[in-house]
């Protein structure tokens, strides 16, 4: 498939930043797993590659920790267009059906909070 197609390819290299996202984990440990994942050889950690004085992570690698493929584009949880649950190129649409509206009760019309409802 191909981006017209409505498919893009992750890239083979992902940043510190993008495996953040998809490990959804902090910054600092992500950075600590990869120094880990040197320091020992590969024995433990997250999987990544130094290109200069960067820290890469293998998409393949990072596909087989999460056990699945990547989706793509990634999208930070807290850009205020994130969705949880929004469509990737192969999901499809909700229907009526499989959509739940969530209700909740009324605003007590008295000036005391109410902490429990009889």
């Amino acid at each position: 498939m191909t981006a017209a197609d409505g498919y893009i390819q992750t890239p083979p290299l992902l940043t510190a930043e993008e495996a953040m996202l998809v490990l959804r984990i902090g910054r600092s440990n992500v950075y600590e797993s990869a120094n880990r994942f040197l320091a020992t050889g590969g024995e433990d950690g997250i999987p990544c590659v130094r290109v200069g004085r960067q820290l890469r992570f293998p998409r393949h690698a990072l596909e087989a920790l999460i056990g699945g493929p990547i989706p793509w584009p990634l999208v930070h949880p807290d850009a205020p267009d994130h969705d949880e649950h929004s469509l990737t190129a192969t999901d499809t649409p909700p229907t009526e059906s499989t959509t739940t509206k969530t209700t909740h009760p009324p605003n007590p019309t008295n000036s005391t909070p109410q902490l429990f409802t009889t």
